[in-house]
């Protein structure tokens, strides 16, 4: 709950321009949308770890579908398919494929195996977070009360989901031996 209300915090201003024809729409339908889809990986994942599939062969089949995938939907659409010779787009488009996509979804998969998919899926809350960061940096995004509000929802549903439930009742043990104990 806290990481609903946190990202309805973070974002209260662009709930305000909500409407059927609205960009903030499509965004927020999209948005759940590879939340779902996601979800449907995690649980992908999650097989493929009980079965000790190893996660470079799946993930370089998987990048290989998504680009016989892409090739398709931008050959269907007509859209040009350029590469630039230009080193920012190849560092890049490098960059995505080494730490964003093979480094990125191997610790993910290790994650899900490590801790479950219910608590690795967590996660996804977190990157309204980190892109309001990369908005602060890059592009003068101004931070006001109901952005912190959402900042420390977030992170505290997350310290509260990710902590052992052991330690959490160790805390509550702790402060009401320490509330019983006379002055």
């Amino acid at each position: 709950m806290f990481g609903i209300f946190g990202i309805i915090a973070l974002f209260w201003n662009d709930i305000g321009e909500f409407n059927a024809n609205s960009e903030t729409t499509v965004g927020l339908v999209l948005v759940l949308t590879a939340a779902l889809i996601a979800s449907l990986g995690n649980m992908v994942s999650v097989r493929n770890s009980n079965q000790g599939m190893n996660v470079f062969a799946v993930n370089a089949w998987g990048m290989l579908y998504g680009t016989l995938v892409l090739i398709v939907i931008a050959l269907v659409s007509g859209s040009d398919f350029i590469i630039s010779s230009q080193p920012s787009y190849i560092i890049s488009l490098l960059y995505l494929a080494v730490f964003g996509t093979v480094i990125a979804f191997a610790t993910y998969y290790l994650l899900l195996k490590n801790i479950g998919p219910e608590r690795a899926s967590y996660v996804i809350v977190l990157f309204p977070i980190v892109a309001v960061t990369l908005s602060s940096l890059f592009e003068g995004f101004v931070w006001t009360p109901n952005v912190i509000t959402g900042f420390v929802l977030v992170l505290l549903g997350n310290a509260i989901l990710l902590t052992p439930t052991e330690k959490i009742s160790g805390w509550i043990g702790r402060m009401r031996t320490e509330a019983d104990e006379p002055a």
